[in-house]
């Protein structure tokens, strides 16, 4: 079994997600944020990467497509849940992070189960626009806890507080997109959801 490129940068990856948990493990912030940020914005940008090698060189394989969508996962679903810990597992940060990580299981789990009946789900607009939103809003929110012992006129602007609130206004943009990233991924995830109950209609009738 030949190894290519766009899998190396998928199994990379696949450990990124660990490597950003041990950096808030081991380090002390903001040392942990930097290494969060960087991690976790190198690995988003192999994401595009190694599809668009697979696709451009013919180099698309059965390994390739379950390491990707496998690294997704774990990238992203780590990364929620140290985002979690940002905002001290409040309440109105759990509820939209949590509803992300059901339905990236949920919609994981349908694929395989299309799968053993040989039915595919096909990646759409919608779902591309998800992972991007995702994607941005991680790596912001990481970017955040770098700026919190950061100086400067830019710095002291994000960091002011928003009126009547204990929350600066780098937080709250945080939140609003954590939100806004909530509801199109569980858009993404019903659009996905009336797709596989049709193409399990199709096949019965077949």
């Amino acid at each position: 079994m030949i190894i290519t490129l766009p899998t190396i940068l998928s199994i990379i990856r696949l450990f990124a997600g660990f490597l950003i948990l041990l950096g808030f493990l081991l380090l002390a912030r903001p040392a942990a944020d930097i290494l969060a940020f960087v991690v976790f914005v190198s690995a988003a940008i192999t994401d595009f990467i190694d599809g668009y090698i697979a696709r451009k060189f013919n180099l698309v394989s059965e390994l390739g497509k379950i390491l990707d969508s496998i690294a997704d996962k774990i990238l992203v679903i780590m990364a929620w849940i140290i985002i979690i810990t940002y905002y001290e597992f409040n309440s109105w940060i759990i509820l939209p992070i949590g509803l992300i990580i059901f339905r990236e299981l949920f919609i994981s789990g349908l694929r395989e189960y299309l799968a053993s009946k040989s039915l595919s789900l096909q990646v759409t607009f919608i779902a591309k626009l998800k992972t991007t939103l995702q994607m941005v809003t991680i790596s912001l929110t990481f970017f955040s806890g770098i700026i919190v012992d950061g100086s400067g006129s830019l710095t002291t602007f994000l960091l002011q507080p928003v009126a009547g609130s204990g929350t600066t206004l780098m937080e709250m943009a945080c939140i609003v997109l954590i939100w806004l990233s909530a509801i199109q991924t569980i858009y993404s995830g019903w659009e996905y959801f009336k797709t596989a109950l049709g193409l399990m209609g199709t096949k019965n009738d077949g």
